[in-house]
């Protein structure tokens, strides 16, 4: 079993796969094989998926969203930023690999959820969301079950989830559109202002990190951004990593490779301290590195900015 340094490097070695069993110093955090624990409670799954229709596999992970210790939802934090790809949220820790008490446990949870909508009067807007994320959790895992469930078994609401169909009945869609109406013009331009202000302090953070006026931003989302260093020798995160750049370079241009056609999986193993496996680039050419998510635009940007200058002739020295 590895011991990791610390519950960040653990949390990502589980999800890359750098050993079959690992623990922290403590092992109040650890994990065997496809499950993460949290002391001995489970918190994650990994699970390979494969498509009946094409057979392609893929990796999806089930997280495990139950409320425990101050502790234990460190953990859950840490694992929920490291994963990527597909995620499915359940709703304890049974659901990771009982699928039928993972319906019971969804149907429990929506109830209670359509119940809050009917009593709650600031925040209907918000737990309608909630509905709609959860629904969408309970799909992707069904899918990920079908093999092990009867569908004609399901419950009524479940099948209208597998179908896209609306899961709200009148009543619940008239007390939605009445609440709208509640809302004043005000109290909506209030939330159209807030957004406005977010999104122009967002862009003023980008611009000044392009311009070396601050070294990283606090975004509100995992993608990032990128700028060559000053002295021109690294590749600069909004994140806070600093990359050399021969090995961004070449990693970069693998990427645009997987979305040219002409590479399946990046041959690169690592990225600095970055494990760097078949899942980290998808058909698009948009990289996920530990929890950096770059879009394939970002990193062309920040290539062709680069192919051109006289600075790529020292990689080779």
């Amino acid at each position: 079993m590895c011991v990791y340094s610390d519950n960040y490097n653990l949390a990502h070695g589980f999800v890359h796969e750098s050993s079959e069993s690992g623990r922290n110093s403590n092992g109040s955090f650890n994990f065997d094989k496809n499950v993460i624990c949290s002391y001995s409670t489970a918190i994650g799954r990994r699970v390979i998926y494969k498509s009946k229709k094409s057979k392609a596999e893929r990796t999806v992970y089930l997280l495990n969203t139950e409320k425990y210790s101050v502790t234990t939802s460190a953990h859950q934090t840490l694992l929920a930023n490291a994963v990527y790809g597909t995620v499915i949220k359940v709703c304890d820790s049974d659901s990771l690999s009982d699928c039928k008490k993972g319906i019971l446990s969804y149907l429990v949870r929506l109830e209670y959820l359509f119940g809050k909508f009917n009593k709650s009067r600031s925040a209907k807007l918000r737990v309608h969301e909630e509905i709609l994320s959860l629904s969408s959790d309970i799909k992707r895992y069904l899918f990920l079950f079908e093999s092990e469930i009867d569908k004609r078994s399901l419950p009524k609401i479940f099948k209208k989830i597998l179908r896209d169909e609306s899961i709200f009945d009148g009543n619940f869609e008239e007390q939605l559109a009445k609440y709208k109406k509640s809302k004043s013009k005000a109290e909506f331009k209030a939330i159209e202002k807030e957004e406005k202000l977010e999104q122009e302090r967002l862009k003023k953070e980008i611009s000044d990190f392009l311009s070396y006026e601050i070294n990283s931003i606090k975004l509100s989302h995992e993608e990032i951004k990128l700028r060559v260093s000053k002295n021109g020798l690294y590749i600069e995160t909004s994140g806070g990593v600093v990359i050399r750049l021969k090995q961004a370079l070449a990693f970069f241009k693998e990427c645009i490779l997987i979305k040219a056609g002409e590479l399946v999986r990046p041959t690169i193993e690592q990225v600095e301290d970055f494990i760097v496996d078949s899942n980290s680039v998808d058909e698009e050419g948009n990289a996920r590195v530990g929890c950096h998510y770059m879009t394939f635009e970002e990193m062309n940007r920040v290539y062709k900015s680069l192919v051109d200058e006289p600075v790529l002739n020292r990689l080779s020295a």
